[in-house]
């Protein structure tokens, strides 16, 4: 294998959650190519040590930062965050950090002024349709900023931001599709490890009270384990084709063989929706609990890339707005994958890398 030479490094902070983090490994692998090395700062005890604790890159304590609002916590919060940008400042002087990639997270926060200070690039890659609050922040003096579409950058200066989609793992864009012997359309079903109860009663009353819909569908029916038995002696009772698991990493084969996905609109979802081209009704959790669910629900709606069904209200409500979403795909079942296959996120990882490589190029005068 040819040796790659490290030219630049770029110091990743605001992760700490996986679905913040993989995009930002998925564009490791791809820079690494470029001679540009990611190495990536994590809060003590933070994710990012465990992780990334077997993959070779490198991580670096940060300071924690939490963005407390409150007077007292201001005051507070004024004292840590000039600590953490004095050391933030340490690091990228001790590793040569060349820019500031910023996930999202608060903790990004005194870093992405320390780069400031010192004059290198701040960079932004946000997973959600709109801004985290650290990433609003830190975008009024971003170098450049990675959307998944353009109305997450509303208000921010176009040359300033790049609508380049979100990196998606290559296991996920190459699986190949179950094969299920059935003549009907398979329906896919991610409930989430948390808060997957809702999902499964939609799902049940859904049949329960449209019968006809029973014959359109083959139903793959991931869940939680002590969630499987049950669900799989309701869709046997009520003639309903199915398979039911446990939740499962391997999804990628799972999006391909789907012709209609029901999911929570998490980051990491959508991306692997936009990415694979499915047509997903995106069941998205109250903002109280989930506080990107609807926002990213409500932009991919009205791109024509999806259905929304608010997870709030009584069961008669959100059955009606999935038979709504299910009918509709039903009459038209191409119309949501053409518009998604036109967001091209299988090609973000190259867009996101060129331009990192045009910055931090022009940034050194080479």
């Amino acid at each position: 294998m040819e040796k790659v030479i490290t030219k630049f490094s770029v110091l990743v902070v605001g992760g700490g959650t996986k679905e913040r983090l993989i995009p930002a490994m998925v564009l490791a692998e791809s820079l690494r190519q470029k001679g540009i090395m990611l190495i990536f700062g994590g809060e003590p005890g933070g994710i990012e040590y465990k992780l990334l604790g077997e993959t070779g890159y490198e991580v670096v304590k940060i300071n924690p930062y939490s963005g407390e609002k409150g007077f007292f916590k201001s005051f507070l919060q004024k004292i840590k965050k000039k600590s953490a940008v004095d050391h933030a400042g340490k690091v990228i002087e001790m590793k040569s950090v060349n820019a500031v990639l910023c996930l999202g997270g608060f903790s990004a926060i005194p870093v992405a002024e320390a780069a400031k200070e010192k004059n290198i690039p701040v960079l932004i890659m946000e997973q959600n349709c709109v801004f985290s609050p650290a990433n609003k922040e830190i975008s009024s003096y971003v170098t450049k900023a990675y959307v998944p579409f353009e109305e997450t950058a509303s208000g921010l200066n176009p040359s300033k931001f790049l609508a380049s989609g979100v990196p998606v793992r290559r296991e996920i864009l190459d699986a190949a599709p179950r094969n299920i012997p059935t003549d009907k359309k398979l329906m896919t079903i991610f409930t989430c490890k948390k808060n997957s109860y809702s999902i499964n009663e939609l799902v049940k009353s859904f049949f329960l009270r449209y019968p006809e819909m029973r014959k359109e569908f083959f139903v793959i029916h991931e869940t939680g384990e002590k969630d499987v038995a049950d669900l799989q002696i309701f869709y046997d009772k009520n003639g309903i084709e199915s398979l039911c698991y446990m939740h499962y990493e391997g999804r990628g084969k799972y999006y391909k063989t789907a012709d209609l996905l029901i999911c929570r609109p998490s980051s990491d979802v959508v991306s692997e929706t936009m990415g694979t081209g499915s047509t997903a009704v995106f069941v998205a959790l109250p903002p109280n609990i989930e506080p990107h669910h609807t926002s990213n629900a409500v932009v991919l709606t009205r791109k024509g890339c999806g259905y929304i069904v608010e997870d709030s209200g009584s069961m008669h409500g959100k059955v009606k707005k999935l038979y709504s979403a299910v009918s509709d795909f039903l009459r038209n079942p191409d119309r949501i994958k053409r518009n998604v296959m036109n967001l091209q996120f299988p090609v973000a990882v190259r867009k996101i890398c060129n331009d990192i490589e045009r910055i931090l190029t022009g940034a050194s005068g080479r």
